[in-house]
């Protein structure tokens, strides 16, 4: 084997290697522009054979396009290393965020479960009081909303038309 078809054997190898590695169908490490730019280069190569004379080793300016890509791709995989590294994170934040949400809920109803029992504890007389006492208190701020609502839409000149649009809501 010659030199020049064993580095054409190399080129092919590594153009292989980087478009499977860069095609856009790859949903990993997929990316359509240097997928494009590699073939580029290869076809630069394949027609550098073809027509010009046999390269017996790789010139000096293809190496360094060779050493340029393959810097840009080891920053590439360290961005990307980055990247997932940042998302990790981004996903316990959350996970954590998510833990403290239900601990806090969960405390909630131990407190909640604790002023059952004390409720519990009570007579059915007490008992009975607290619910009507609760009941007034919840409609008493029931019509004071009311009130506020009404002096609210009096100031603006538009009660008549609520008062309209309940009694169509009413009838229909």
């Amino acid at each position: 084997m010659s030199d020049s078809s064993w580095a054409q054997d190399k080129v092919k190898e590594r153009f292989i290697e980087l478009s499977k590695k860069f095609h856009p169908d790859n949903k990993i490490t997929g990316d359509a522009s240097k997928f494009i730019m590699i073939r580029q280069a290869y076809e630069e190569v394949e027609e550098y054979h073809k027509y010009r004379k046999p390269v017996t080793r790789v010139d000096d300016e293809m190496r360094e396009r060779m050493d340029r890509e393959a810097e840009s791709m080891r920053e590439w995989r360290i961005q990307a290393e980055k990247e997932q590294e940042e998302k990790r994170r981004i996903k316990e934040a959350k996970e954590a965020a998510e833990r403290k949400k239900y601990d806090d809920w969960r405390a909630e109803q131990r407190a909640r479960e604790e002023r059952y029992k004390i409720k519990s504890n009570l007579t059915e007389q007490e008992t009975r009081e607290l619910h009507a006492r609760n009941k007034l208190q919840a409609e008493l701020e029931r019509e004071h909303k009311q009130k506020q609502e009404k002096e609210r839409l009096d100031a603006q000149g538009q009660f008549d038309r609520r008062d309209n649009l309940e009694k169509a809501r009413k009838e229909a």
